[in-house]
């Protein structure tokens, strides 16, 4: 059975929390040098939907036995592909 909710009841921190052994499950497309991760656009284009991921890494962590994991960005399969590691978001290391 399937069940539909609203955002605010799916994202909510407090919900998400109740589940004792939450996992949020994170990756990124870029990560600049100080840390600031880049997870919804490649340069000026959307890449994949944004909000929740927030509300998710921080139920996890409240939950009982939650966790967070962030997964680290898997190097480009081209040479020409532009780097992971960024100077700022949206500004490459070249």
């Amino acid at each position: 059975m399937v069940e539909m909710r609203p955002v605010d009841f799916t994202n909510d921190t407090h919900v998400i929390r109740s589940f004792s052994r939450m996992v949020s499950i994170n990756s990124a497309i870029e990560v600049d040098l100080t840390g600031q991760v880049v997870a919804d656009p490649i340069g000026h284009r959307l890449y994949s939907g944004v909000g929740g991921q927030m509300d998710f890494m921080r139920g996890a962590a409240l939950a009982a036995e939650g966790r967070v994991d962030h997964r680290r960005c898997r190097r480009p399969r081209r040479r020409a592909a532009p780097p992971r590691i960024v100077v700022a978001p949206g500004r490459a290391c070249r």
